[in-house]
């Protein structure tokens, strides 16, 4: 089986090796680009960074991604991990004005700390430190299990739930799984339109659409990676639904997999506990 790369990392399974394409901050190859520095930045321009930023943190790619670092050693794990951030940094910087180097990456950073008083900039990045949480570290002697760092398994609190309904609302938001769920919709119209009569509360194919983003989130909140994970991790979700931050969420995602509003209120009372 070939060597996959992964950001700058070359790994198989959970080898991963640093490369010349991606380092730390200090040496970096990009480090020594030009860089046309900004003076200050707008409260906007900083919430939109982060958003950017938390589009791609919580993406099953690089969700992935981190769970093959975290079979590092801690050591090597923290290594993985702030290479494989500074490449989405970079990646996003030219999309905000910025080239793609640590002098830009630092200065933005530095805007985020001046604004970090403000109340939407610090929450925001209360939940892109979250995001950058992940699996166990193994540790020698201890039995490996798919438990976020600084987790109970057994216990999710808010914060914890609120995080993954946001990872599967942004995932759920790519344009290829819309693509896809649109042909599901169509199919359906074109052959009964039982599905579209209500309001998409059930709609064949959907499940399995969904299914391989599930399986790639649910083991960074301590769920299997399998069929009864999934519903494990659903049926945990609806022991907060009775919070009204956690229900509007829980319905924009539904939302996402192509429920009307009066199917999410549905599918919400056949979850709730």
């Amino acid at each position: 089986m070939p060597a996959a790369k992964v950001s700058g990392y070359i790994g198989l399974a959970c080898d991963l090796s640093p490369t010349s394409a991606s380092t730390s901050a200090a040496g970096s190859p990009r480090s020594s680009a030009p860089a046309s520095p900004k003076g200050s930045f707008l409260k906007e321009e900083v919430v939109a960074w982060q958003q950017d930023l938390l589009r791609e943190f919580s993406s099953p790619a690089f969700q992935k991604r981190l769970r093959q670092a975290s079979c590092l050693q801690p050591v090597e794990y923290e290594k993985a991990r702030t290479a494989l951030v500074r490449d989405a940094q970079w990646a996003i910087a030219p999309q905000h004005g910025l080239p793609a180097t640590d002098l830009s990456i630092e200065q933005m950073l530095l805007a985020v700390d001046q604004f970090l008083d403000d109340v939407d900039v610090s929450v925001n990045q209360q939940i892109i430190q979250e995001h950058l949480v992940a699996c166990e570290v193994p540790v020698p002697g201890k039995e490996q299990t798919a438990v976020p760092l600084g987790h109970d398994k057994t216990v999710l609190g808010k914060r914890d739930i609120i995080r993954l309904l946001k990872s599967l609302q942004v995932s759920f938001s790519e344009p290829n799984f819309q693509q896809e769920l649109a042909k599901l919709k169509e199919s359906d119209i074109k052959a009964s339109g039982t599905a579209e009569a209500k309001g998409f509360l059930q709609l064949p194919g959907r499940n399995e659409l969904a299914f391989a983003i599930q399986l790639q989130l649910a083991p960074c909140f301590g769920f299997e990676a399998s069929k009864q994970g999934i519903l494990a991790m659903i049926s945990t979700c609806g022991q907060f639904l009775k919070d009204p931050e956690i229900s509007e969420l829980f319905d924009a995602v539904n939302m996402k997999l192509g429920m009307t509003p009066e199917a999410c209120k549905a599918f919400r009372a056949k979850v709730l506990p």
